[in-house]
């Protein structure tokens, strides 16, 4: 393995274009002065833009709310409503363990998100800071109250 830094080719590496310098355009890229070549600008394909993680978000819920089945989405919404009643700020743990005590089980416990997202963006719960987790290497999650 060639160690540049310590170990630098001996022949230098071509340079981009004949210019000692290049102009930048709006749209980024670099245009030499004398030749007029042009150098577009380089993109990560694998680099994510700043709302990336919420069509990502979205995605994961579509398909863990699909497999589970829209019957167990109503039914755990209706029975989370009913069981929160009068208890203040709970954690999403409490409500699951609670849904599936009742015997409202899915495939997995990722499908109770789409339960509290849907609950949320309905306004018939609302987001009340964080509360320690039992599982999760205790990280905090969010609480939740009736609004």
């Amino acid at each position: 393995m060639n160690d540049y830094w310590n170990d630098p080719p001996e022949d230098p590496e071509p340079s981009e274009c004949c210019g000692d310098y290049m102009d930048v355009t709006e749209d980024g890229a670099c245009v030499c002065p004398k030749c007029k070549k042009r150098i577009e600008p380089q993109q990560d394909p694998d680099m994510t833009t700043l709302f990336d993680w919420q069509a990502e978000r979205d995605s994961a819920l579509e398909t863990v709310e699909r497999n589970a089945g829209e019957l167990f989405k109503e039914r755990a919404m209706a029975f989370a409503l009913d069981w929160m009643a009068g208890k203040g700020i709970v954690s999403g743990e409490d409500i699951t363990d609670a849904c599936k005590a009742a015997g409202i089980v899915p495939h997995t416990d990722r499908a109770f998100g789409p339960v509290y997202l849907a609950l949320a963006r309905q306004g018939a719960i609302v987001r009340v800071g964080y509360i320690s987790r039992r599982r999760g290497h205790g990280a905090p999650g969010p609480g939740w109250r009736l609004a």
